[in-house]
């Protein structure tokens, strides 16, 4: 997992460093630090029907839970 904020340098999480993909961005400038955890991801897709679903990461941080509350 990476997270870049427009700075010179990108977050990585451990180990991202030894991956093919972390050498050939560095290969093109990419400058890369180590963090040990970036977070867990959670969001929402709007459905074509106009309903909503929310999901959250079940692993990190011992599970996440995501819902979507009708303002109506």
């Amino acid at each position: 997992r990476l997270s870049q904020r427009n700075t010179e340098t990108t977050m990585a999480e451990s180990g991202f460093s030894n991956t093919d993909l972390a050498q050939a961005l560095a290969a093109r400038g990419h400058i890369f630090t180590e963090t040990d955890e970036i977070g867990a991801a959670t969001g929402i897709v709007s459905r074509p029907d106009g309903t909503l679903e929310a999901a959250a990461e079940p692993s990190r941080r011992g599970g996440g839970a995501a819902m979507v509350v009708n303002p109506l």
